[in-house]
C-alpha cells in the first residue's frame, strides 16, 4: 500500500465497515485507521483494478508474552464476482509481508455468513476456528 492509495482506501472503508464497528470488526474511524497505517503501512495491502481501489487488507503486529503475532484488522473487498479471489490474494500478501516480523501466528475475524472472505482465509491455511458467542440485551430506560 502507498500513501497515494489512502484516500480511496478511506472511501471504500466507509462503504464496507460500520463507523461504530460490530462484534468482530473494529470501528472504521479514519483517524484510528491512519494511526495504524502510520505504523504498519509496510504490511498492509491494497488491490487495484482498472485504476480504482477494489480492496485492502490492513493489519498490525502485537507483542504477546515474548512473541509477536499479526492481526488482520480490516479485510475489505468491493462486491463483485472476483471478491473471493481478490481477498485471497490480499491475505496471501499480508502473510508474506508479516512473515519476517512475526512468530507465525496471524489472527483474522470474519462473519460466518461472509462466504468469500471465509474461503479466502481457508485458502491461506487459516484453519483454527474459535467459536465465539456474542449476546445482546436491550433494556428500556424506566
Amino acid at each position: 500500500m502507498r500513501e497515494d492509495d489512502l484516500s480511496e482506501v478511506f472511501r471504500l472503508g466507509r462503504e464496507l465497515f460500520p463507523e461504530k464497528g460490530d462484534e468482530l470488526c473494529l470501528p472504521w474511524r479514519e483517524r484510528d485507521v491512519a494511526g495504524i497505517l502510520a505504523d504498519y503501512l509496510d504490511i498492509s495491502l491494497v488491490a487495484v483494478a482498472v485504476k480504482a481501489v477494489v480492496g485492502f487488507c490492513i493489519g498490525a503486529l502485537f507483542p504477546e508474552n515474548g512473541r509477536t503475532s499479526a492481526r488482520i484488522l480490516w479485510l475489505g473487498v468491493r462486491e463483485g464476482p472476483q471478491r473471493g479471489a481478490i481477498a485471497a490474494l490480499l491475505v496471501e500478501g499480508f502473510i508474506r509481508n508479516c512473515a519476517p516480523r512475526c512468530d507465525g501466528r496471524i489472527v483474522a475475524a470474519v462473519h460466518l455468513e461472509d462466504g468469500p472472505l471465509l474461503a479466502a482465509l481457508e485458502k491461506n491455511r487459516f484453519t483454527e476456528r474459535h467459536r465465539l458467542l456474542i449476546m445482546d440485551a436491550y433494556f428500556a430506560d424506566t
